[in-house]
């Protein structure tokens, strides 16, 4: 243990050489096989990197079993309760790697994968809240490193990916013709398309604003403090002021302004119809009002430390909802937006996540921070050059409903859903 301790305060970027090393291994085969078999098929891509991911760690696991097993129980909770767990656990990971590189399972698959990497991701998170100094196993014991946040990224990028295959196939079985054409209706009553693309847009830049407040505010409360931050005019006032005028704008006003200017009943049913892009905006806008609330009362409150998770954990909850968000109109379009959508709302996703663990473990490593810094600027880079895809808000002809609907069956095949 004292060789560990000593390793721990010695490490450099070279001592993480084989993690990075394996992990290009594993970028680059994914993206050969994205290339070659994969296309646009983003779920493709995604059991191949989970597949080859799983693959080379349970390899490495097996090389020596017994060391493994008798590093593994010092942080995993289960493998600590039950001592059979770790020899089990390297064979576990070589069957996930079967399914996904050989795409069976499904849903039944991932949440699995969800529950395994969950479980010890909070293993990790015990340790390194007490600061405890042991070797990581991740690589069985063939290269001896000590466990650090590197541990916890990799089990929680692990444990996202899966939700995000879970979430996915539950966004699309929200999509049908015949609600795509009832709320497209309801939705034309109000503008035509060109008009609601316009106000979609406008959307997206108060859903990008939105983020970069948070990643200000957050960025200033780490290089200066959580107690000067509250002392900060921008942070202090100007930052929730701006979430409520603009969570506001999104929800409330907005739902006013057209059942006044425009028409009641169609605001009114659309407000009433949980998988209508009207419902998931004013959802969405009443949690950033939320957000906007909570950090007004943080930084005016005798301890801003306390109530920090607040914020992210709404923007995880946005995150997620971006996965339910049905497109209207034209197939191309509902497809394309769809997936950019989900795509988008993983990144919010990891990001809040990343940014909760950073406050609860991390506030001193910089670089840990990163992370969310890097995924919120990715999500508002997708929010600032994202535009509707052709046929979007647009009623589709009978031969593109036919496609339609084709189309759709093929998907919940895909995703196992039929």
């Amino acid at each position: 243990m004292d060789d560990m301790k000593s390793l721990a305060e010695k490490r450099t970027i070279r001592d993480f050489l084989p993690l990075i090393v394996i992990f290009s291994t594993i970028v680059i085969f994914t993206g050969l096989m994205q290339f070659y078999f994969g296309g646009s098929d983003l779920d493709f891509g995604m059991r191949m990197f989970m597949g080859a991911f799983f693959a080379i760690y349970g390899f490495f696991k097996m090389i020596n079993l017994k060391a493994f097993a008798e590093a593994y129980p010092m942080y995993d909770i289960i493998a600590q309760r039950w001592k059979p767990y770790a020899y089990l656990y390297p064979f576990l990971e070589i069957g996930l790697a079967v399914l996904y590189l050989g795409n069976f399972g499904g849903i039944a698959r991932d949440s699995f994968t969800l529950v395994l990497m969950t479980v010890s991701v909070i293993g990790v998170i015990i340790k390194l809240r007490k600061k405890e100094t042991i070797p990581c196993a991740c690589l069985g014991m063939v290269f001896v490193l000590p466990m650090t946040w590197v541990t916890l990224f990799e089990d929680m990028l692990m444990a996202v990916e899966a939700l995000f295959m879970i979430l996915m196939p539950l966004g699309y079985q929200l999509i049908s013709l015949e609600q795509n054409n009832l709320v497209l209706g309801l939705h034309l009553k109000i503008h035509d398309s060109a008009e609601w693309v316009s106000n979609s847009e406008l959307g997206h830049w108060v859903v990008g604003a939105v983020l970069m407040l948070f990643l200000i505010s957050s960025f200033v409360e780490r290089r200066k403090g959580v107690e000067a931050a509250a002392k900060n005019g921008f942070v202090r006032t100007a930052v929730p002021i701006l979430l409520l005028i603009m969570g506001l704008g999104l929800s409330v006003v907005d739902s006013i302004v057209h059942a006044m200017v425009d028409d009641f009943e169609a605001v009114k049913s659309l407000l009433l119809t949980p998988y209508s892009q009207w419902f998931q905006h004013f959802v969405g806008g009443l949690l950033i009002v939320v957000a906007g609330i909570a950090e007004w009362r943080r930084m005016r409150s005798a301890d801003p430390r306390k109530n920090r998770f607040i914020t992210p954990v709404i923007l995880m909850l946005i995150g997620i909802g971006f996965f339910f968000h049905q497109q209207l109109g034209a197939l191309d379009s509902v497809f394309y937006s769809m997936n950019w959508h989900m795509t988008f709302g993983a990144l919010v996703v990891v990001g809040s996540v990343m940014r909760i663990l950073d406050l609860l473990l991390f506030e001193e490593n910089k670089s840990f921070f990163a992370i969310w810094a890097v995924t919120l600027l990715i999500a508002f880079g997708m929010m600032s050059v994202y535009r509707e895809p052709p046929g979007a808000y647009e009623v589709a002809t009978p031969e593109q409903e036919e496609v339609f609907e084709e189309a759709l069956e093929e998907a919940k095949v895909k995703w196992k859903l039929l």
